[in-house]
């Protein structure tokens, strides 16, 4: 990555564009006059696109923070193409902080994924988490995940969250809840989402999950749960939650206009799927959209606008490896 002949790949400094169009007309076409070949001919279309992987990879993680290293927030004013701005520390000590929801009061809660319900209140982090919190298996990518406060909060402050649920014989899966924050106690736990527990799957990855409102629905998201290697598209399979967005009413319940409602065998709650690690929901507020980010494999991360009834297409159509 460091250069000989030419120039090096480090710290993205490309002299024909580091798009992936520039990348590959680059690779494919050479560039004689300084001395490069061409190699259209020398490798097929995933290989073409596993080199700009590579390459972009590696010129990243030659500059990137080891991992648990730390480095200090910028000072100062900083500038992107439209707006000055300065990045300030609002809490610290946080043991990867997963989700944060803002209460009507100001606070502001916080989930950690080793499954801790921190509060922050007015700029200070409250050291003593909150009560009640269900029991999260944490390991690899489980643990405690999104949170949400109810749309009615100041009048029944119901709080929502997601977790990986343990099973049996090293088994998780995604679940659902919902509790009245009462002082600093969750209490009157209701579940919102979950299935039979022999049917959680091995293995501590690709759980989502994300929690939001709009209106009287709560949209959420499930991951796939199997890795490439051990793939079962289930996320093509409408009898499963895996792999998919739903849709609920505030306490858990089916809208009876859901797309596969009465579809027999169907899971009512689906409002969308084909994804395969959906970690990120968002409702537009100016259009009332929903949208989408999700972890794909290698070089396959996206972004969807969710509507109602749709493949996603995972694990059948993928621009990863």
């Amino acid at each position: 990555m460091e250069g000989g002949k030419g120039p090096g790949f480090i710290g993205g400094h490309w002299r024909h564009g580091g798009k992936e169009a520039d990348l590959l007309r680059g690779i494919k076409q050479g560039y004689p006059d300084v001395g490069m070949p061409a190699f259209a001919r020398t490798f097929n279309d995933a290989e073409f696109r596993a080199l700009i992987a590579y390459l972009r990879e590696g010129s990243t993680r030659a500059v990137d923070p080891a991992q648990g290293e730390e480095r200090p927030l910028p000072a100062g004013v900083q500038y992107s193409e439209r707006h000055s701005y300065r990045i300030e520390s609002v809490a610290e000590g946080l043991d990867v902080p997963w989700s944060m929801a803002f209460l009507p009061d100001g606070r502001m809660l916080v989930t950690e994924r080793v499954g801790r319900l921190r509060v922050l209140d007015h700029g200070k982090l409250n050291p003593t988490p909150i009560a009640g919190v269900p029991e999260v298996v944490v390991r690899d990518e489980a643990g405690l995940m999104s949170v949400v406060a109810d749309p009615d909060f100041s009048r029944d402050p119901w709080v929502y969250l997601t977790f990986s649920d343990p099973g049996a014989n090293g088994t998780a899966m995604t679940k659902i809840v919902r509790a009245r924050l009462q002082g600093y106690s969750l209490v009157d736990q209701q579940t919102i989402f979950c299935i039979a527990k022999e049917r959680y799957q091995k293995g501590y990855v690709l759980f989502g999950s994300r929690l939001v409102f709009q209106g009287r629905y709560l949209y959420f998201s499930v991951g796939e749960r199997g890795m490439e290697e051990s793939t079962t598209g289930q996320a093509q399979d409408r009898t499963v939650p895996n792999g998919k967005i739903h849709r609920v009413f505030r306490d858990g319940s089916i809208p009876p206009d859901n797309p596969f409602v009465k579809l027999p065998n169907g899971f009512g709650s689906i409002w969308a799927y084909g994804v395969r690690n959906p970690q990120g929901l968002a409702i537009d507020p100016v259009t009332g959209e929903l949208w989408e980010t999700e972890h794909g494999p290698r070089g396959g991360d996206e972004l969807n606008r969710i509507r109602k009834g749709r493949n996603y297409g995972w694990p059948a159509i993928t621009y990863g490896m």
